[in-house]
């Protein structure tokens, strides 16, 4: 790809992903993404993407390239302090390289908005994405968790890791929401708050199964 078309495709990544944010992804056109991209061509997204859905993809996809780098990194670095039977390292693991694409890289804010909004989207299948982008270090991580915790039935613990990913998405998401708004304060350091949402998935993911749950899974 030219650079010139490669800076193109990237600037229409991030405006469409600002204004998805924002608006959300059926609120907003390609000709708008054109426009807040500074393109002077009105087709440019839709030469660049070939449809809306496809920009979508391309913008999860993009970011989670990303993540999934930085997740590779604190893999290694977890198998090389032995710590893959700690649940608390595994989760960590899958949290903090999320929460630096948010805290630390451009547009990082309207991304966890963005895919806040695409998770409870009909129109967009979160999980095809999901599964498109998996890469090695998470398939580790999830297989390290699922060992850890063998003694739930993966009937329960299958749901569960399903929830942390929603959880991480949406509490990040609702943080910055709040942030935004008029007068609102945010007292916690992100690490703080980063931290917190780590313990607590971890006590989501480890919890006994209840009698309740159990009869159920009869």
């Amino acid at each position: 790809m030219l650079e010139s078309s490669k800076g193109t495709r990237e600037r229409l990544l991030f405006a469409a992903e600002r204004l998805f944010a924002e608006y959300g992804v059926d609120g907003v056109s390609l000709r708008q993404v054109n426009a807040e991209a500074g393109q002077r061509n009105s087709s440019a997204a839709h030469y660049h993407f070939g449809s809306k859905e496809a920009l979508v993809e391309a913008i999860y996809k993009s970011r989670m390239a990303q993540v999934n780098l930085r997740r590779s990194v604190m893999v290694e670095e977890l198998i090389a302090a032995d710590k893959q039977k700690d649940l608390r390292a595994l989760v960590a693991a899958i949290v903090w390289p999320i929460a630096e694409q948010i805290y630390e890289t451009e547009g990082g804010l309207s991304y966890v908005r963005f895919v806040a909004q695409i998770h409870g989207r009909p129109r967009t299948d979160i999980i095809v994405y999901a599964r498109q982008g998996v890469a090695e270090s998470l398939d580790w991580a999830n297989a390290r968790i699922r060992e850890t915790l063998s003694h739930i039935p993966p009937a329960i613990l299958s749901p569960r890791i399903g929830f942390m990913f929603s959880l991480i998405y949406a509490t990040l998401a609702h943080r910055e929401n709040m942030k935004s708004l008029s007068g609102a304060k945010v007292g916690q350091s992100t690490a703080l708050f980063v931290n917190n949402l780590i313990d607590s998935l971890v006590g989501s993911l480890s919890a006994p199964a209840s009698e309740e749950t159990l009869k159920e899974l009869e």
